[in-house]
């Protein structure tokens, strides 16, 4: 069973099952809630949760692509000289 909690301004969201324990924390509360489901879906389909997502496929700038994207969609702007020069010059 997860547990969703409010932790000094953010959410930490911990899932325990099958004798595993996997704790992360999210500024929203529905990307805890989120992630918590996804976890214990993988936890039941015998798929190891804590593996890492990043692929051999991903690239340095498809990465530095998805957190320009993250920080945008959380309210931080990624505006100044440096950004504007490398952000679609690819």
């Amino acid at each position: 069973m997860a547990s969703v909690d409010k932790r000094a301004g953010s959410w930490r969201a911990q899932v325990r099952r099958a004798g595993k324990v996997l704790t992360k924390t999210f500024r929203m509360k529905a990307d805890a809630e989120a992630w918590a489901r996804d976890v214990e879906r993988a936890i039941d389909n015998d798929i190891d949760p804590s593996a890492t997502r990043i692929t051999t496929k991903d690239t340095f700038g498809s990465l530095i692509d998805l957190h320009i994207d993250d920080l945008q969609q959380y309210g931080n702007r990624c505006v100044g000289p440096r950004t504007t020069s490398y952000v679609g010059s690819a």
